[in-house]
């Protein structure tokens, strides 16, 4: 006999997806977001030579624009992790992906890697 709280099913389709474990589709999702989050961080290392010779920039500078990326990483840590807290995750989450997917697309119809930056810092 089925619980008070769970519906009966009617289709082999809703009884397919009823079996699927949305918790464990969400933690997979989580986690392929996290991983491509890390991947996107990387690429500043992989693209470095190209990124050196395309802007005609020193290596000094070059590290100039990585502190600043970390550090508009670090600085965006501090702030999102209470304001995620309050959005709640499904939200907080949602809106944290279309603001770097948003970003991501405008970077490269940026001329200069600090145009590109403040794009990715959402300015």
């Amino acid at each position: 006999m089925p619980c008070a709280h769970t519906p009966l099913l009617t289709s082999p389709i809703e009884m397919k997806l009823s079996n699927l474990s949305w918790r464990w589709l969400m933690i997979a999702l989580a986690f392929l977001a996290t991983t491509i989050n890390y991947l996107d961080r990387q690429t500043l290392s992989v693209a470095a030579p190209v990124l050196i010779d395309q802007f005609g920039m020193s290596h000094a500078a070059y590290a100039r624009v990585v502190f600043a990326f970390m550090f508009a990483y670090t600085i965006a840590n501090g702030i999102s992790g209470p304001l995620l807290d309050r959005l709640g995750t499904r939200l907080g989450f949602a809106l944290t992906m279309a603001w770097w997917s948003a970003a991501s697309t405008g970077c490269p119809r940026r001329n200069h890697a600090i145009t590109c930056g403040a794009a990715k810092a959402g300015l």
